[in-house]
């Protein structure tokens, strides 16, 4: 999961949308899109989940744990799953990348 800036269409995903969830982004100079850096974390269809740049690492993270212990596994847990509330589904045509 490497990252990649996306173009996401204005009039699809409002720039207010991103903001509330915490999107670093830029409007493009005719403000038809939204810039943003992210990950496609999975694709389904024609469906893609992206996700913040952090979000890999929370998976990673999550995924390293000490099997013998309970705690750890689920603080990874909730901080992948914190994470991932800031990741945006959308279908493909919305996307330019």
């Amino acid at each position: 999961m490497e990252p990649v800036t996306i173009a996401v269409k204005t009039n699809e995903i409002p720039s207010e949308m991103l903001h509330s969830r915490g999107w670093e982004y830029q409007l493009s100079e005719d403000r038809k899109f939204s810039l943003v850096s992210g990950v496609i974390f999975f694709s389904y269809g024609g469906v893609y989940l992206v996700c913040p740049k952090e979000t890999t690492q929370k998976f990673r993270e999550s995924i390293i744990f000490d099997i013998l212990s309970d705690e750890i596994e689920k603080k990874a847990r909730e901080e992948i799953k914190k994470s991932a509330q800031q990741c945006i589904a959308v279908d493909k045509s919305v996307l330019n990348f």
